[in-house]
């Protein structure tokens, strides 16, 4: 909650409210804008800082009395509270920009690292300063296969006392600094879907931790809610226990066959990242500049990706992407274009979405080649070829 210094009215719609929030004030320019919410259920929306006070820690914007929300906004007075304010976040364009920072307050309570292409490493927001907002972990999401930079999240989640959760579903084998992704911060999360490097027998997934009490929880969530305090499995709980549940729980488990699978595909996993690579370098050297195409690039400073996917950019080629899927398709290439954007999926009919113009660029203009673990160089050249006649 955020406390109301001061609400004026300066015309019959017109308003000047200023907040109580000091970690804002730190680093507030005017120009900047905050992402604020007047209860804990209604809508988030963006406002421009009109002024601060880094000494009273305060923020003052200025506000037109349009919609429900600034009506209510505009209704509070000196002492009253909001459930959230989030900012500074430079202007709405660089808000999310798809490989930038998006921060997710209030009750959601999340920071969500994206990156994307040759600015991966950047965070374009300032997390440092937003961290500080009812913020309880971040979450990392090597998306592709490019590798975050986990320094500078790392610092940040110990500065705010965080967690950090990595998203390493595209991104098995990846390194930063050396070390594995999903073992950098306290939680790491791993995909087998059969689209993956390696599969067991076409889904299931696993989670790193060096946390033994964090592991048992999970343990528990994957295998019917037993109780993580006895330590045993739903086996030894049936035996020794009543057959009662101590929380809501699923049947995740991964069968033994699936195991020994997953395990043989994990002694190849070097192979497929060199294969792979290998791969990604022979688009580049034949595509990346020819009559404005462009492969994207991968993050190399610092890390090692995995090359999980290749995204060919069409946006100077003059080529629409689904007329360039649909000719592909005629010659038995299949490619596909980028997965459909948050706040377009049918489950969100209200989700907010601010500044997306380069998740929205990439959605238009990125086609992604087949890069699958047993492509031959000789289909990958025949990709080539086809790619060049479009």
């Amino acid at each position: 909650m955020f406390k109301i210094v001061n609400n004026e009215r300066l015309s019959d719609n017109m308003f000047r409210v200023t907040f109580e929030a000091p970690l804002v004030a730190r680093k507030a320019q005017p120009g900047q804008f905050l992402m604020f919410r007047v209860d804990e259920f209604g809508e988030r929306m963006p406002i421009t800082i009109s002024s601060y006070d880094r000494e009273a820690g305060t923020v003052s914007v200025i506000m037109q009395r349009v919609g429900s929300t600034t009506a209510l906004l505009a209704s509070k007075k000196a002492g009253d509270y909001v459930a959230d304010v989030v900012g500074p976040l430079g202007n709405p364009a660089e808000f999310d920009n798809m490989h930038k920072v998006v921060v997710v307050g209030g009750g959601s309570g999340c920071a969500i690292a994206w990156p994307q292409a040759k600015e991966a490493h950047r965070l374009g927001c300032d997390v440092d300063i937003i961290a500080g907002f009812r913020t309880k972990g971040i979450v990392v999401v090597h998306l592709y296969g490019v590798v975050c930079d986990m320094g500078r999240i790392m610092d940040i989640a110990k500065k705010h006392n965080l967690y950090v959760i990595e998203d390493c579903a595209q991104a098995i084998g990846g390194k930063y600094n050396g070390r594995s992704v999903g073992t950098i911060g306290n939680v790491g999360c791993f995909s087998f879907c059969q689209s993956k490097h390696f599969t067991t027998a076409g889904e299931g997934g696993m989670v790193l931790t060096m946390d033994e009490d964090l592991g048992w929880e999970c343990r528990s969530f994957r295998d019917h809610g037993y109780d993580v305090k006895a330590r045993m499995n739903m086996l030894a709980l049936e035996e020794a226990l009543p057959y009662i549940h101590t929380r809501v729980g699923f049947n995740y488990r991964m069968t033994n066959v699936q195991a020994s699978l997953g395990l043989a595909q994990l002694e190849r996993l070097e192979g497929f990242i060199a294969h792979k690579k290998a791969l990604y370098d022979r688009y580049v050297a034949a595509l990346d500049g020819v009559k404005g195409l462009r492969i994207l690039p991968f993050r190399e400073a610092e890390c090692r990706s995995n090359h999980w996917f290749f995204s060919l950019y069409l946006k100077d080629s003059g080529l629409d992407r689904d007329t360039v899927i649909e000719k592909l398709q005629a010659q038995h290439i299949q490619t596909r274009p980028v997965w459909a954007l948050i706040h377009e999926q049918a489950d969100y009919p209200r989700n907010e979405a601010y500044g997306l113009d380069k998740a929205l660029d990439y959605r238009k203009y990125i086609v992604n080649l087949p890069c699958s673990t047993n492509l031959s160089f000789e289909d990958c050249d025949r990709v080539i070829e086809a790619v060049l006649g479009l």
